[in-house]
C-alpha cells in the first residue's frame, strides 16, 4: 500500500508508507576516519618501539621507515585530527538525514497527538530502505512498570 500522494490518517493505520528520503553515502568520510586511526596507530607504534637515536646523511636524508621513527607524535597528533573531523562530519551528515527523514515523515503523516485512542501511540517501524510501517500500539500502564520496579524489603524475599 503506497501512501506517498497523501497524508496517512488514524482511520488508516496500519499503513506502509514510501519515503524518497535515502541514506547519504559517507564512504569519503570513513575514508578520512579510517586513515585518521591509521596514523594514530602508526604513531603509536613509533612512539612505544621506535629506536632512541637514528642516524642518517644529509645527503640522503631520511628513508621511509625512518621518517615515521623521527616524528611519532606528529603522526599521532595528525591522526588524532583526521579521525575528529571524520566523525564530526559523519556526525553532521546523519544529522540532516534524519531531519529530512523526520520532516517527510512529519508531512507524511497527519495524526494529532490529542487524537490518539488513550493508552495508544504512533509507531514507525522501517521495514526496507525507503518503506516504513506505521501502526498503533498499546502502552504499558505506569502504575504496573512502577509495580515491578519497587524493591522488595530484605525480609519477604
Amino acid at each position: 500500500m503506497d501512501q506517498a500522494s497523501k497524508a496517512i490518517r488514524l482511520r488508516d493505520l496500519p499503513a506502509e508508507i514510501r519515503l524518497a528520503t535515502a541514506r547519504p553515502t559517507t564512504t569519503w568520510i570513513s575514508l578520512i576516519s579510517c586513515a585518521g586511526v591509521a596514523l594514530m596507530v602508526l604513531g603509536v607504534v613509533s612512539l612505544i618501539l621506535g629506536p632512541d637515536r637514528n642516524y642518517y646523511t644529509e645527503a640522503h636524508g631520511f628513508d621511509f621507515v625512518q621518517f615515521f621513527q623521527v616524528f611519532p607524535g606528529r603522526l599521532l597528533c595528525i591522526g588524532i585530527v583526521l579521525t575528529g573531523v571524520g566523525s564530526a562530519l559523519d556526525s553532521q551528515v546523519m544529522s540532516r538525514y534524519r531531519a529530512a527523514l523526520q520532516d517527510e515523515l512529519d508531512a507524511a503523516i497527519d495524526i494529532a497527538e490529542d487524537a490518539l485512542p488513550e493508552g495508544c501511540m504512533l509507531t514507525v517501524a522501517q521495514k526496507t530502505e525507503h518503506v516504513y510501517l506505521i501502526s498503533l500500539i498499546r502502552q504499558q500502564a505506569p502504575a504496573a512498570a512502577e509495580r515491578d520496579m519497587e524493591p522488595v524489603p530484605a525480609g519477604e524475599q
